[in-house]
Formats: C-alpha cells, sequence, structure tokens
C-alpha cells in the first residue's frame, strides 16, 4: 500500500476518534501560526485578478475585494455597489475579515494548476495553502463557509504531496458541516484520482446523502465515478440528476453518448 493509498482513504468508522485525537495538535500550533499569518498578511493584498479571474470570482469575493487595501486603488473600484458589499458582509461576517484571501486563493490555484515548471507550481500551491490559513485564523468554525476554506487548503494539501494534512482538512470541514458540498466534491475527485475508485463512490454518496439530495457537482463526479466502473445505469441516473440541476461541462453526457448509453 502506497502512502497516498495510506492517507487519503476515509475509514468513516474512525474519523471522529481521529480528529478527536488531533485537536490538542491543533491547540498547541496555534502561537506559531499566528507569527507565521501575520508575516504573511499582505499577500493576498499583492493579489490582482485578470479581467477573466474577475469575471469569474463569485459576487461575495468581488465584493471583499473592493473593500480591500488592493481593490479600493485597482481598476475594479466601483464594479461592486455599498450596498451589495453590505448585503455580503452581512451574510458572511464570521468569515469577512480575511475572505479575500481564500478569493486570492482560488485564483493562485488555478494559475499552479497550469504552471508547467514544477518549482513554480509547487510555490503557487505553497502560497494557496498559506491563503486559505489566513483566512481560517480570522474566521469562526461556526459558519459553514468555514468548511469551503478548509477545503480549498486541502487540495493545496494533496497538491504538495502533504495527504495526511489534506486528509484532516476534509475531514474537519465534513465533520465541522456536514451539510457543506465541497469537501466531499474535493476529496471524492482526489481519491479518483489517486487510484480509489471505491472510496471516492463511498465520499460522494456520503456527500449526496449529508447534502439532503446532493449538488450538480457531486451527482456529476459520481456519474464518472460509475461511468469508470461501468456501470452505465448508474451514471446515467446521476447525469441526469447533475444536468436537471444545471451541471454546465457536458463531458459526461459525451462519454454516456460514445458507450450508447445517452439517448437524447
Amino acid at each position: 500500500m502506497n502512502r497516498v493509498e495510506t492517507m487519503m482513504k476515509p475509514d468513516w468508522n474512525r474519523i471522529e476518534q481521529w480528529l478527536a485525537a488531533r485537536r490538542r495538535g491543533w491547540r498547541r500550533g496555534a502561537g506559531a501560526a499566528v507569527l507565521l499569518l501575520a508575516a504573511q498578511q499582505a499577500s493576498a493584498l499583492e493579489f490582482v485578478p485578470s479581467d477573466l479571474e474577475w469575471g469569474a470570482w463569485p459576487t461575495y469575493c468581488k465584493a471583499r475585494y473592493m473593500v480591500s487595501g488592493a481593490g479600493s486603488e485597482s481598476r475594479y473600484a466601483g464594479k461592486v455597489s455599498r450596498a451589495t458589499i453590505d448585503e455580503w458582509e452581512l451574510k458572511l461576517k464570521p468569515v469577512w475579515y480575511g475572505l479575500h484571501h481564500y478569493c486570492a486563493g482560488i485564483h493562485l490555484f488555478a494559475r499552479a494548476t497550469r504552471e508547467k515548471e514544477k518549482r513554480f507550481a509547487r510555490s503557487g500551491f505553497e502560497r494557496v495553502a498559506s491563503e486559505a490559513s489566513f483566512s481560517l485564523a480570522r474566521a469562526s468554525e461556526s459558519h459553514p463557509f468555514y468548511s469551503t476554506i478548509l477545503t480549498l487548503r486541502g487540495r493545496a494539501y494533496f497538491e504538495l504531496g502533504q495527504f495526511d494534512n489534506a486528509k484532516l482538512d476534509f475531514a474537519r470541514a465534513i465533520q465541522l458541516h456536514p451539510e457543506v458540498s465541497d469537501p466531499y466534491a474535493a476529496w471524492g475527485l482526489l481519491l479518483r484520482r489517486s487510484g480509489h475508485p471505491t472510496e471516492a463512490r463511498e465520499t460522494l454518496e456520503r456527500g449526496i446523502e449529508s447534502t439532503k439530495g446532493g449538488t450538480a457537482e457531486l451527482h456529476y463526479l459520481l456519474g464518472i465515478v460509475l461511468l469508470d466502473a461501468k456501470d452505465y445505469d448508474g451514471a446515467l441516473e446521476h447525469a441526469k440528476i447533475a444536468y436537471k440541476k444545471g451541471y454546465p461541462l457536458p463531458g459526461l453526457k459525451r462519454k454516456l453518448k460514445n458507450a450508447g448509453h445517452w439517448k437524447d
């Protein structure tokens, strides 16, 4: 069994005990983390989105960027109304202060993924983990968005080969807010990537159950996993649900058509 197998496979019966044992470590490491994050505080203020990245940002990221030191003086200044900013600040108040670091991390992750030079890609993923950590240190665990930020950091840890840290973030995100879909989708996708289709299926199915019917993304990813296993009926079922819920990418539909299992 290789290291990815050991670290990434979820054992749902032991997640609670494992997380409880790690909590003491989180508390012990908090002081050092605060010092590190303080040194990195200005990082997100150096991030400038391209026009394409600006357009792809969720509205809450645009709103938070507008009232950051970088955004208020950028070419995007004035593109989000004060009323919209106030609305999102109210909705996301427990995570608002450091939210722009998470938002920068979204696009930094995409940039690192596209980077062909390994050392630059690694540096990019390290920065994503740093930005997400900054946001987490200034957010309340009680808000569901905390689990979304944990998920981004877990994805960065996975790309850095820090599989234990990735698993910890995904498991903690699910434990804190089992109704949030992001950690199930990310963990399921990475389990598939690392050659664990059974565990990927279990994680995605658990996500659909815990989120009371699942998101379009969860159904799409489960459809992909089932298609890999040549369970065409199951893949078709979840593909139809995903597209009914508005999933935009046609890949699963195309693959089912090519296999002769999709009829318009």
